[in-house]
């Protein structure tokens, strides 16, 4: 096992190989864009951007096996049998024939019927896929995930993008009422300034779970043809699970999104589309905070996601593992698509704030009367109590350290 100095220089050169390697990626991108996948500079890009890839993960695995107090060869994500997440920059794969950038993927066969309560993913489409297994569990936390590229051309993107900008600027403006616009603002949300954008179904940020359908507006054109062209075209989702929800999330430099698993209730499998930016998803049973908006795994895998690629979380992927975004190198856009519960599904008992209590409104200030299930009122008023999130109890912690130390 490896000292604490050791441990801290890997972790040092780990992080700056991860650098390199994201702008070696990026220049690769460009020069595709720019130049053509035919380009002799774009070769050597896409070559210098995976071999630059694979260091950084080969120092990411000898950094997390040596955190375990582990041996740099055995590990828990075996990726020598599966593609890299890096292989293959925007359709460019350095070892063999390149794709033009537009292309799409051939026709795939029909996607494997599934119940309404399948926990799979998508079978339609090839795609890349992976394997990490939880050595504490035994279960691979990657089975499912499934990673394709170029979903959508680079001028399919640039509508997507510009759709974005337009109703994230009309939200600032005033003209989308909440709940379709949201923007993270107050202390709880210091230093992560990301922007959401809801159709088709709300998501209750609060509660963690889907609200009333309602509240938000239908699909607007450009999205319903992203379904058609991702279900109908290149089958990579089922058909039976037609995302009819989604968020739209504007990422800038430095912002997240914290460990966590979609709720429940969503039908499986879900997906997200990656615009304008390039960021790894980590994926994983346990993480660790490394500061502020940032997260490394304990037990899982960082999957880089390309431009115009579709993740797709099922089976252990989007039923058992985490997932999260730590904190983003730059602008970045994400779109989550999701089938939602039927319009009669109502939230378990045990998911209510007051434990299968609801509050109903006595007209007096902010106090309420308890009314059980059965629609009997307990005569008491009690002020409405909502459970502090993590971040505000070590807030309340830090302020009462300072108090003693100024006594």
């Amino acid at each position: 096992a490896l000292d604490e100095t050791e441990i801290q220089r890997l972790r040092k050169a780990a992080k700056a190989a991860d650098k390199t390697s994201r702008k070696k990626v990026r220049r690769a991108q460009r020069s595709l864009e720019d130049r053509g996948p035919d380009d002799a500079d774009t070769r050597a890009l896409a070559e210098a951007a995976r071999l630059a890839s694979e260091h950084a993960d080969k120092l990411r695995r000898e950094l997390e096996a040596a955190e375990r107090g582990g041996d740099g060869d055995r590990d828990d994500c075996a990726s020598s049998s599966y593609p890299s997440a890096s292989d293959g920059i925007g359709g460019v794969d350095s070892k063999g024939p390149l794709e033009s950038p537009g292309r799409t993927p051939p026709p795939a066969p029909s996607p494997r019927e599934k119940g309404p309560s399948s926990k799979g993913g998508g079978e339609g489409g090839k795609g890349q896929r992976f394997r990490c297994v939880d050595r504490q569990t035994g279960v691979d936390l990657a089975e499912g995930l499934v990673l394709h590229r170029d979903v959508i051309s680079p001028e399919e993107e640039r509508e997507m993008i510009d759709f974005v900008d337009e109703q994230c600027e009309r939200g600032r403006r005033g003209e989308l009422r909440k709940p379709t616009y949201l923007r993270a603002s107050g202390d709880r949300s210091r230093g992560n300034s990301r922007e959401a954008v809801m159709y088709g179904g709300f998501f209750d940020f609060n509660r963690a779970r889907p609200g009333r359908r309602d509240l938000v507006p239908p699909f607007p054109s450009i999205l319903r043809r992203l379904v058609r062209r991702l279900v109908d075209e290149l089958g990579v989702l089922p058909a039976d699970v037609r995302p009819d929800s989604v968020i739209i999330n504007r990422y800038s430099e430095g912002d997240c999104i914290p460990p966590h698993v979609d709720h429940q209730s969503y039908f499986r499998p879900i997906s997200t589309l990656s615009l304008l930016g390039e960021e790894p998803m980590l994926i994983g049973s346990r993480f660790k905070t490394v500061k502020a908006c940032k997260w490394d795994t304990v037990a899982g895998m960082s999957v880089q996601c390309p431009r115009r690629s579709l993740l797709v979380l099922g089976g252990n992927s989007g039923n058992v593992a985490k997932h999260c975004i730590s904190a983003c190198s730059g602008p970045r856009i994400s779109i989550t698509l999701r089938k939602q519960p039927p319009p009669d599904w109502k939230p378990d008992v045990s998911e209510l704030v007051s434990g299968g209590k609801s509050w109903a409104k006595t007209g007096k200030g902010n106090k309420h009367n308890i009314v059980n299930n059965d629609g009997e009122g307990s005569g008491q008023k009690r002020l409405r109590s909502k459970p502090l999130s993590g971040s505000a109890k070590r807030r309340k912690k830090m302020a009462k350290i300072r108090g003693k130390e100024r006594d």
